[in-house]
C-alpha cells in the first residue's frame, strides 16, 4: 500500500493520505438523484466498478437511486472510510463533526466558502476549520476542490465520466485548481498519457501537496508526478517530498502562478493560497530536480516524454529532422533556450552519411531529407542516440502512424 515506507521521521512531516485515495468504503453525504455533482459520482462508482460499499446520506431523502439513505453518518449501521461530503459550505461543519466523533477515516470536502475569497462567513468557516482539523483525528481533504480519482482502486470521487473511461497509467497528477486539472488530463490523455491518481487539493487546511506527492511518490505504479501549483503552504514538508521523488530517480514537472503580481492577487482571492516569492520557489525547482514550465502544453510534451521510462544523463540534445527549415528553428529556439546542441563525432557522422539523402552533411541539428522508410528513420535516431556528446535524442518530424 502507498505510503507503507515512510520511515517514522518522515511521518512527523506528513499526514496520511491513505483513507482518501484507497479508501474500502464509502459515503456520500448529500446524496441525491437531482443534484448534478453526487448523481454523478456516484455513477462513476457504479459504472466503473468501484468495489467497496457506498452508503448514502441525507436528511432529506429516505432513498437515493433504489437504495436506503440515512439521514446523518451517525446512522450509518457500520463507520465508513471516507465521506465525500457534498453539501453546502453551512452544513460543512456539522458533517465533519459526525464524521470525527463515529469513527470515519477522512472527508473530502467540495463546498467553497470555508476560508476562500473575502467573505466574512467564508472566513470564519474557514477558522473554524482550520481549528477543527488542527484537533481531530479526522483527515480532510479540500475544501473548495473538486475530488480525486484513484484509477487502480475505481475510486472516481471527481464529477467528469469522460476521464473515468480511461485504463490505469503511471502518471499522478495533482493540482490545486479544481477546474483546470479536467482539461489538462484531457489534452493529454488525448496524446497518450494515463494515470494513476488525479488529485484536487483545494484549499488545504489538513491534507495538502505535500501529503498527496509524499503518497504518490510512495505508490510503485507512479512513475513521474505532475504539479499545478498556486501556492506552497508547507514548504519543509514539500521539499521533504521532492528530496524523496529526486532521490529514488521519479521525475517532478510542474506549473506555477504567482510570477507576476496579478497571478497572485487571484490565488489568494480564491483559494486562499500564499503564492510566495516566485525566484525562491524557481530556486527550490533547482535544487529538487523539479522540472518548471511556463505553459500547459508544454507540461504534456514532457510529460510525454518522461513516459518513455528513461531519464536523460545530462541536457546535451541530438536533434533528428527532416526539414532544413526545422533546422533553422532549432538554432534560434536553442540560443533563446540556452539548450545545448553539441556536434556529432566523427563516427557518428561516418554511420549516419549512408542513410542520408546525397548532398546533405551530417551535424547537429540534423536535416536528414525524408528516410525511405520508418527502420531507416529509426536507425537514424539510434545511431545519434549512442553518439557520445548526446544525452537525448529529440525526433522533430510528424509521429509514424500508428500501425507503422
Amino acid at each position: 500500500m502507498a505510503g507503507a515506507g515512510v520511515a517514522t521521521a518522515d511521518k512527523n512531516l506528513f499526514r496520511s493520505a491513505v483513507s482518501t485515495l484507497q479508501p474500502r468504503s464509502l459515503a456520500i453525504v448529500g446524496a441525491s438523484e437531482r443534484a448534478r455533482w453526487p448523481s454523478d459520482i456516484f455513477k462513476n462508482l457504479r459504472e466503473f466498478g468501484y468495489p467497496g460499499r457506498i452508503a448514502f446520506v441525507n436528511p432529506r431523502q429516505t432513498e437515493v437511486f433504489g437504495q436506503h439513505c440515512y439521514p446523518s453518518l451517525r446512522d450509518l449501521p457500520e463507520p465508513v472510510d471516507h465521506a465525500l461530503v457534498i453539501v453546502p459550505a453551512a452544513a460543512v461543519p456539522g458533517v465533519l463533526t459526525d464524521a470525527e466523533e463515529t469513527g470515519v477515516k477522512s472527508a473530502t470536502v467540495y463546498a467553497s466558502m470555508m476560508g476562500d475569497g473575502e467573505a466574512p462567513e467564508s472566513k470564519a468557516r474557514g477558522a473554524w476549520l482550520t481549528d477543527f482539523v488542527s484537533r481531530s483525528r479526522l483527515r480532510v481533504a479540500g475544501p473548495n476542490c473538486m475530488g480525486a480519482y484513484s484509477y487502480r482502486e475505481r475510486l472516481l470521487g471527481y464529477p467528469n465520466a469522460e476521464l473515468c473511461r480511461l485504463e490505469p497509467g503511471s502518471v499522478a497528477c495533482i493540482f490545486q485548481s479544481g477546474g483546470l486539472v479536467q482539461f489538462w488530463m484531457k489534452a493529454a490523455a488525448d496524446r497518450g498519457l494515463r494515470y494513476s491518481y488525479c488529485i484536487t487539493s483545494g484549499n488545504e487546511p489538513d491534507l495538502g501537496l505535500a501529503d498527496y506527492l509524499n503518497f504518490v511518490i510512495d505508490d510503485p505504479q507512479t512513475r513521474q508526478v505532475v504539479l499545478f501549483i498556486e501556492g506552497i503552504r508547507r514548504p519543509e514538508a514539500f521539499m521533504h517530498a521532492a528530496g524523496r521523488a529526486l532521490a529514488i530517480g521519479k521525475p517532478i514537472l510542474a506549473i506555477k502562478t504567482g510570477a507576476t503580481a496579478q497571478s497572485r492577487a487571484a490565488s489568494q482571492s480564491h483559494t486562499g493560497a500564499i503564492a510566495g516569492d516566485f525566484a525562491a520557489y524557481l530556486a527550490m525547482c533547482e535544487r529538487y530536480g523539479i522540472v518548471n514550465f511556463r505553459s500547459l502544453d508544454d507540461l504534456v510534451e514532457t510529460a510525454l516524454a518522461f513516459e518513455g521510462g528513461r531519464l536523460p544523463k545530462g541536457p546535451r540534445i541530438g536533434f533528428v529532422t527532416t526539414s532544413g527549415g526545422t533546422v533553422d528553428l532549432l538554432y534560434d529556439y536553442a540560443e533563446f533556450e540556452g539548450a545545448v546542441m553539441p556536434d556529432f563525432a566523427d563516427a557518428t557522422k561516418a554511420a549516419l552519411k549512408p542513410m542520408m539523402q546525397e548532398g546533405i552533411a551530417p551535424k547537429n541539428p540534423l536535416d536528414v531529407g525524408i528516410p525511405s522508410t520508418i527502420e531507416i528513420a529509426a536507425k537514424l535516431c539510434e545511431t545519434a542516440a549512442r553518439d557520445p556528446n548526446v544525452d537525448m535524442v529529440a525526433w522533430a518530424s510528424p509521429m509514424p502512424r500508428k500501425e507503422d
